[in-house]
């Protein structure tokens, strides 16, 4: 059963059949996990735990949205729980880890994912005025920040700068010029150029963690950020930077172990401190591949329409952890690893649905990471699992009574 789900048809856009088939159930499944809790158990593992599982879940509704007629039931569905899902990021407990005395208030990781889903919601409705009140307060509160600041990278907690988190604030600028009149082109302008003159030097990508007073690299470039980067460059509309900087990464950062595809958390030849197993950034490593960045690259690679990389790393996850689908009274869910990993879940959902609100990519021929036949490494490991465990059956000895026959 999991060999064959490595075969798994899969369209090159979200279209009615998946909806109902395999994203709708999966988002069903999600909600009911945030129902019971599971925000609050997932900010027990990491500092954005509660943030991400729903600020994740909302951006999975809104990209149907944006794929569904306005007509349909699924955008209708959409706007609701996209809308579900900010209320609850802009409670208390929503900002509850962020300070209010950074620039802007509470940080651009908050601010920046907070407004990217106000941003995507008015993109397919604007008729919530105090929706688009905030989130023009919030982008001119962030452009503020960025031209007061000398590094491009702005702080996500005190004196903490992620540089993934200025590419998701960035990104929501971009948005703003498409929905309204134009206004924030020179900053995006003048911090692509900031950005270009501080990648990591070795290897040629933006980094994992800086300064944010200076700009100075903390840590180069990792698997499990640098997905998220890959995911928002195309929305700030300098599409050959992001081409170059997308090249890069899947040269550098794609792996196979024992013919499954992955992504690693460094690339091949360098060591840091993940590679100890993992951290709360990357997640468990397996043989230096992240689960985390993995699944990001799933949507990365979606909205780069390089489905040569997609398709594998979206079957193979089909297959290794095993969806299951069941029903209560007349809704459908679907759940994978048994539900024992409900953060990846909400990433999963956002990686399948993902799509571009700003910039449309041009289809491009990519470098081909990935053989036609890396399924085989994988049957042949299944077949070598199913001779072991049927040896001892088809060699036991029989069974002799007491006399010694047998």
């Amino acid at each position: 059963m999991c060999n064959t789900r490595l075969y798994t048809p899969l369209p090159d856009n979200v279209d009615d059949n998946k909806l109902k088939n395999d994203i709708i159930p999966q988002l069903n499944h999600i909600r009911n996990e945030l129902d019971n809790g599971m925000a609050d158990d997932m900010q027990k593992l990491f500092p954005e735990g509660y943030f991400f599982s729903y600020c994740l879940y909302g951006l999975s509704w809104i990209n149907i949205s944006k794929q569904s007629a306005h007509e349909s039931e699924y955008y209708r569905r959409g706007l609701w729980e996209a809308l579900f899902a900010l209320q609850q990021l802009e409670s208390g407990k929503g900002r509850q880890v962020f300070s209010k005395s950074l620039e802007p208030a509470y940080g651009i990781f908050y601010k920046g994912w907070l407004n990217w889903l106000r941003g995507c919601i008015l993109s397919e409705n604007r008729l919530n005025k105090d929706l688009e009140r905030d989130f023009l307060l919030d982008c001119t509160a962030i452009a503020r920040a960025f031209e007061n600041n000398n590094s491009p990278y702005l702080e996500s907690y005190p004196g903490r700068a992620w540089p993934c988190d200025s590419v998701v604030a960035m990104a929501v600028l971009s948005l703003h010029d498409r929905i309204y009149t134009p206004k924030y082109g020179t900053v995006m302008t003048e911090w692509l150029d900031k950005v270009k003159k501080s990648l990591d030097s070795e290897t040629g990508l933006v980094a994992h963690e800086t300064s944010p007073a200076s700009g100075k690299i903390i840590h180069g470039a990792r698997g499990t950020s640098a997905t998220l980067i890959l995911r928002f460059l195309p929305e700030i509309g300098d599409m050959d930077f992001a081409w170059k900087q997308y090249e890069l990464f899947t040269q550098k950062y794609f792996s196979q172990v024992a013919g499954i595809p992955g992504i690693l958390e460094y690339p091949v030849g360098m060591v840091g401190i993940a590679e100890q197993g993992g951290d709360v950034d990357s997640g468990p490593l397996l043989f230096g591949i992240s689960m985390s960045a993995t699944g990001v690259m799933i949507g990365s690679s979606q909205v780069y329409k390089d489905y040569e990389l997609r398709n594998p790393l979206l079957q193979t996850t089909e297959g290794l952890f095993y969806p299951a689908k069941f029903k209560k009274g007349n809704i459908e869910f679907k759940q994978y690893a048994f539900g024992v990993m409900p953060i990846g879940e909400v990433f999963l959902a956002w990686a399948k649905t993902s799509v571009l609100f700003v910039h449309d990519m041009v289809p491009k021929k990519y470098s081909n990471v990935i053989s036609d036949s890396w399924r085989i490494p994988v049957h042949c490991i299944s077949l070598l699992i199913v001779v072991l465990v049927l040896l001892p059956i088809l060699f036991k000895s029989p069974k002799k009574d007491c006399a010694g026959n047998p």
